[in-house]
């Protein structure tokens, strides 16, 4: 009996424990939306600085050389010394030159001989017109041997083409040295410095004549040198693909010299039209690329985009947003894609600013 009571018991407790412990449950909770302030990417006309590097120069330069070669017997002035136009730089041994200059004339004396004795003979009918037209080619070509041997040797004197200075001297006296070979990089006029750069397609058609610019040089730290555009290429540099412009320097007195590398910002007074966020509207950035979320239709969606400049609180985008897009800022960083967003507020242009 007592047995039958306790079986009973247990049958009780079996039916009864899923109705006590069971619970209704309760429907996933909806996500609630996060709340952002957002801003356009929005078109705008600005003119971002340009940065380049380049090599200083003399603004007239060129290089001095002998029109025929041999040894460098003299050379009168050294690197960095001023010079007065026509002043004699350096001269060769002549006296291989001055021979030939010799034989030269030797040999149009006697063509000029044989000349007049023929044109006697032809005026009395003693030779004939072939004869003379004979010795009158041979005159003509040893006058002409005679010219080029003189000329060599006027050329064999390297004299200052202007008043000017001597920016490196790359040869010394007694080398051998071939013709056109340079033995100077000569400076002319002033000390007038400029900086050649090469700039990329898209950042030349935002450069202009006269623009200015801001030019530093690792051998004077701190000291920024104001520069103006003075040339542009209208072609590309075959060998680099880059247009080359010239920028005329104002050295402030300082000691420069030819060959300093120059890092360039170039300020272009022409506006151009960029795409422009908010700095604090980018989630992640790596290098020229960054990404965002844009908000369409109350959501979230993340975008990479290629981004450039910043200019004050506002970030420069290649690719990757249009004109009017909305951007989340403050509470982007509690974002992925597919959240459902509150629009709390949006960036006013004097956030912009």
């Amino acid at each position: 009996m007592r047995l039958k009571h306790i079986a009973v018991l247990l049958l009780l407790t079996v039916i009864t424990l899923p109705g006590g412990c069971g619970r209704e449950q309760t429907p996933e909770a909806k996500r609630t939306a996060t709340p952002v302030t957002v801003a356009e990417a929005v078109l705008d006309s600005i003119a971002l600085p340009i940065h380049a590097s380049g090599i200083l120069q003399a603004r007239q330069s060129m290089r001095l050389a002998f029109k025929t070669g041999g040894v460098i017997e003299k050379i009168f002035v050294r690197e960095g010394a001023p010079v007065g136009k026509g002043a004699v730089l350096a001269q060769l041994e002549l006296d291989e030159i001055e021979a030939n200059v010799e034989q030269a004339r030797n040999g149009f004396d006697k063509a000029l001989r044989d000349y007049e004795r023929v044109k006697k003979l032809y005026d009395e009918g003693a030779a004939t017109l072939e004869q003379m037209q004979n010795v009158e080619t041979l005159r003509n070509v040893a006058r002409s041997k005679l010219y080029i041997a003189e000329y060599n040797l006027a050329y064999s004197t390297i004299k200052a083409p202007a008043q000017g200075y001597i920016l490196k001297q790359l040869a010394e006296e007694h080398e051998i040295v071939g013709p056109g070979q340079p033995v100077f990089y000569f400076g002319a006029g002033g000390r007038q410095w400029i900086v050649r750069a090469g700039l990329s397609d898209r950042e030349i058609v935002n450069v202009e004549i006269n623009d200015r610019a801001l030019v530093t040089f690792d051998a004077h730290p701190g000291v920024e040198f104001p520069a103006r555009v003075t040339e542009i290429a209208m072609a590309a540099d075959p060998q680099t693909g880059a247009f080359d412009i010239e920028l005329l320097l104002d050295d402030k007195g300082e000691r420069l010299a030819a060959g300093f590398v120059a890092h360039v910002q170039v300020l272009p007074s022409a506006p151009g039209r960029k795409l422009l966020i908010p700095v604090s509207a980018l989630i992640e950035a790596d290098g020229d690329y960054g990404a965002v979320f844009v908000i369409e239709a109350d959501t979230a969606r993340r975008v990479d985009i290629g981004v450039g400049e910043i200019v004050g609180n506002e970030l420069v985008v290649r690719s990757g947003l249009s004109d009017g897009d909305q951007l989340a800022v403050d509470g982007a960083a509690y974002l992925k894609t597919g959240d459902s967003v509150k629009i709390v507020t949006a960036y006013n242009d004097e956030q912009r600013d």
